[in-house]
């Protein structure tokens, strides 16, 4: 899949088939200090690689907080302040305090679980169920 940066620090591709309906439910209004000690996904309602790496989190059951920087300043604060003043998202931070800046859809499988699926995905998808 060819990406192409946007203005804003989004990468805009195409979403899996199916992950469209998923993208209507937005938004956890949890203040940023009382969130758990749980992965956090900032992202936007509009970015096409934040939604897709939040309906693809969801689909690996993956334990992860939502939250839109356009609906949240201290998130939004919080992202410009670990890039340098740029809204880039997808913006992961993990419980033990990793920052993730926009990784792209290859990134975000291998870290949840789904690379392997998808390279055996496409390997049967040429070479037919037998493998030969």
């Amino acid at each position: 899949m060819y990406l192409r940066p946007q203005s804003v620090g989004c990468w805009s591709g195409t979403l899996p088939a199916g992950d469209q309906s998923r993208l209507k439910r937005m938004g956890d209004k949890t203040r940023m200090g009382q969130r758990k000690r749980r992965l956090i996904v900032y992202g936007t309602n509009w970015c096409p690689t934040s939604l897709w790496a939040r309906a693809y989190l969801e689909q690996q059951g993956v334990d992860f907080e939502w939250v839109d920087i356009n609906a949240d300043p201290e998130a939004r604060a919080f992202v410009l302040a670990q890039t340098g003043g740029y809204a880039s998202v997808p913006t992961f931070r993990f419980p033990d305090g990793e920052v993730l800046v926009e990784p792209g859809i290859r990134e975000i499988r291998r870290r949840f679980g789904g690379e392997r699926e998808g390279v055996v995905s496409r390997l049967r998808s040429l070479f037919g169920e037998r493998g030969g």
